[in-house]
């Protein structure tokens, strides 16, 4: 046959991507909920846990860093699901993203709400950083970036090292507007 035994796992993954992605809005919650609870079967069929686990965590990031979820609450569920399903050991990591997300938007308004930052920024340009725990992320190539002069008045009252502002060709860790 030629296919991959793991591409189920890699299917699933990809379509509960799809059903959790901000773009879907059209899904009530009782209905997203039946969705994935339906999901849930599936996934107790498929060989390659550890195939969907990497898909799921790599979407998401994406869906998390970039603000592309549907619902918190909906992402809550499926961890929960997949918690009881597998185990704490399977779901920790994607907890640890959840509380690198929380606690960097709680870095973000505190830091916009400093003196520091209302007097020494120049206004206009809107810029919110992650603070990512290692183990609990993708991991992706580091890129040399160099950022425009506006952008470095950020890094240097924001304390941040240059080695703090990673850029992928998939991720930005760092959004600027």
């Amino acid at each position: 046959m030629g296919r991959s035994p793991n591409r189920p796992a890699e299917l699933i993954a990809k379509f509960l991507d799809e059903k959790l992605r901000a773009g879907n809005k059209g899904t009530s919650e009782e209905e997203l909920e039946g969705t994935l609870d339906k999901v849930l079967v599936l996934f107790r069929f498929i060989q390659g846990k550890d195939v969907f686990e990497a898909f799921y965590k790599k979407d998401l990031a994406k869906r998390l860093l970039l603000g592309k979820s549907a619902s918190i609450d909906a992402e809550k569920s499926m961890i929960s699901k997949l918690k009881t399903e597998c185990g704490s050991q399977f779901t920790n990591k994607l907890e640890g993203m959840f509380k690198d997300i929380e606690l960097s938007k709680e870095i973000n308004e505190s830091f916009k709400q400093s003196s520091l930052a209302r007097t020494k920024l120049p206004s206009g340009i809107e810029m919110s950083v992650h603070v990512l725990t290692t183990g609990y992320w993708p991991t992706y190539p580091p890129m040399d970036v160099r950022l425009p002069h506006e952008l470095n008045v950020y890094q240097v009252v924001h304390k941040l090292p240059s080695s703090c502002f990673f850029f992928t060709s998939q991720i930005v860790f760092m959004s600027i507007q």
